[in-house]
């Protein structure tokens, strides 16, 4: 990690922050300890001195600098006490408050520990004890360790949630957040029963393996978050769905153990998500049972999960672990034609505006292609969302396309991709000696009566193994296009537009005016515009062909206005 000896970025989150007075995705990543890159390898230096990571780093999702890596915002990402001492990968104990100097968070004086995490080991019978636990005589003769020490265990998130709740299974991708003047772990548990009557099985095919529901249930809820604290490792189990009769059992039998939702934050509340493992589950039973005609079983108009885009899932992508460990998952029964094995698509989040809303929500996606037993019907057919507001509300929408408007799935997309000249040329140039190309995650947008989907395309230096983002792809209706950011592929598509959207950063806009006669008015949503746009580049198009080179001009210019006056709305 740049700047952060001793530390590593293990996982990149999405999430949201106010940035600027509005509110926008951000990518957010944990600089964790890792003391594999540590200089002082002694005993003193990896349990003394090095004993936590350093803070969070926050990107606006959609955004990279001049120099083609991420727009970093350290403002959104500033806390009190940055010091990470509790994780996602920290394994083994750490000693604090010693006479030897811990190694500091760059940019901060060095700081002794003032939280209450771990256990003070202000005697020798406690000192023997944790030598003996640990099996390291160190901790006893050690002349560093004083009694102020405090030994800190445990310092993975979910070893800690599962210390105190067992019985809970957790979501495989705890996150962190940046509130109250410090860094908060936020890791989604669920309960559970493979019990429930009447119950159906659930399919466990897309999840992956390290995913706490990886066992055989056919009944769950997200009913706690479960908040650690990374400074000093206190957790707090929020008892979000007090309606859950499995929950109401165990808090029964612990009454002390979880804490009422109404006690939560605002601040905390504003950073809740939908869990992705759950809504793997469920997008796979919603397109099985969402059927209420006589051709239920033979699943008749049924849908599936669509097809990930080729290479999704594969070489030449960012790795993204989306197997199961065959030993320790229990397939469910069914009386249904099953789906194919192949990888479907990987849900993602996003800030989308339902119902041509102009405020934007965070919301997880994932599109599903009618049934076919072999896939042999891979058209886009319909999309579900899911989204988790401050306030508790939690709402599931499958948004169906209108009957006859053909729209490539997923798969068909990423194929038009990868046989794009330009992509394979491309391709061809960059994945040699020093670097590799990869792709990104293949996102849509609904736009009129069609989908833009686009993907960027990564280089990574092999050494440093970070990727730039080098290219953006888009494509319409079957129309294919790539440039060196959104703005350009856009422009790629569309000929004749030049404004720049703000994906780069440190680009100078031009507005290229607006034709009267075109004003769409102020309530005018997103996709309204953009519909607009499009008919009036195909008005461009004729005008050119019949050699009116001014009129030709003057829808180009409504046109780029429409785009970006779209893209805004999209961006709040």
């Amino acid at each position: 990690d740049e700047g952060r000896p001793g530390t590593r970025i293990n996982d990149l989150d999405p999430d949201r922050y106010t940035i600027d007075g509005v509110v926008r995705q951000v990518i957010v990543g944990a600089r964790e300890l890792d003391l594999s890159q540590v200089g002082n390898k002694s005993w003193q230096g990896t349990h003394l001195i090095s004993t936590h990571g350093c803070g969070l780093v926050v990107s606006p999702a959609g955004q990279i600098d001049s120099s083609r890596k991420p727009a970093y915002n350290d403002v959104v990402a500033a806390v009190d006490r940055d010091e990470l001492y509790y994780g996602t990968a920290l394994s083994g104990y750490a000693v604090v408050n010693t006479s030897v100097t811990e190694q500091p968070c760059s940019g901060r004086p060095t700081a002794p520990y003032a939280g209450d995490g771990g256990v003070l080991i202000n005697s020798t019978l406690r000192k023997l004890a944790f030598a003996l636990d640990e099996w390291d005589y160190n901790l006893l003769g050690s002349s560093a360790i004083t009694d102020q020490s405090r030994l800190i265990s445990v310092r993975n998130v979910r070893d800690r949630v599962a210390k105190v709740a067992p019985f809970l299974s957790l979501d495989g991708d705890p996150y962190a957040v940046a509130i109250d003047g410090g860094v908060q772990w936020v890791v989604d548990a669920y309960t559970t029963s493979n019990r429930f009557p009447y119950g159906q099985g659930a399919d466990l095919n897309q999840l992956a393996s390290h995913s706490g529901l990886n066992h055989a249930f056919n009944y769950v809820r997200n009913s706690v978050k479960a908040v650690v604290n990374a400074y000093d490792g206190s957790i707090t189990l929020y008892m979000i769905d007090d309606t859950d009769p499995v929950l109401q059992v165990w808090a029964s039998a612990f009454p002390d153990l979880f804490t009422d939702a109404s006690k939560m934050s605002a601040s905390l509340r504003d950073h809740l998500r939908y869990p992705e493992d759950l809504f793997r589950v469920q997008t796979s039973a919603y397109s099985k049972y969402r059927l209420s005609s006589a051709d239920f079983f033979e699943r008749k108009g049924a849908w599936s999960v669509a097809l990930a885009a080729p290479e999704q899932n594969g070489g030449g992508v960012i790795p993204t672990d989306t197997g199961t460990d065959p030993a320790t998952v229990t397939q469910s029964s069914s009386q249904f034609t099953a789906d194919s094995n192949s990888p479907r698509f990987e849900p993602y989040y996003a800030m989308f505006h339902e119902n041509g809303d102009q405020a934007a929500s965070f919301q997880l996606y994932r599109p599903f292609q009618p049934f076919s037993a072999a896939d042999e019907r891979k058209e886009l057919i319909a999309y579900m969302t899911a989204s988790y507001s401050a306030d508790g509300k939690v709402q599931l929408l499958a948004h169906t396309l209108p009957a006859g408007s053909a729209s490539d799935g997923p798969y068909t997309v990423g194929s038009a991709i990868n046989s794009f000249p330009a992509v394979s040329e491309y391709i061809t140039l960059n994945d040699t000696g020093g670097s590799k190309v990869v792709f990104g995650d293949l996102q849509m947008l609904p736009v009129g009566d069609g989908v833009l989907w686009f993907r960027p395309l990564y280089v990574e230096s092999v050494s440093s193994g970070q990727p730039l983002i080098n290219q953006m792809i888009v494509n319409y209706k079957g129309k294919v296009a790539m440039g060196e950011s959104l703005t350009a592929a856009i422009a790629q598509l569309f000929p004749g537009f030049s404004t720049d959207i703000g994906d780069v950063l440190g680009a100078t806009p031009t507005d290229p005016g607006t034709d009267p006669g075109t004003d769409p008015g102020t309530d005018a949503t997103a996709q309204e515009l953009l519909v607009q746009a499009q008919q009036l580049f195909t008005e461009a198009d004729d005008a050119l062909a019949k050699g009116d080179l001014g009129g030709y001009q003057k829808k180009i210019d409504a046109a780029k206005a429409l785009v970006v006056q779209a893209l805004g709305l999209l961006d709040k």
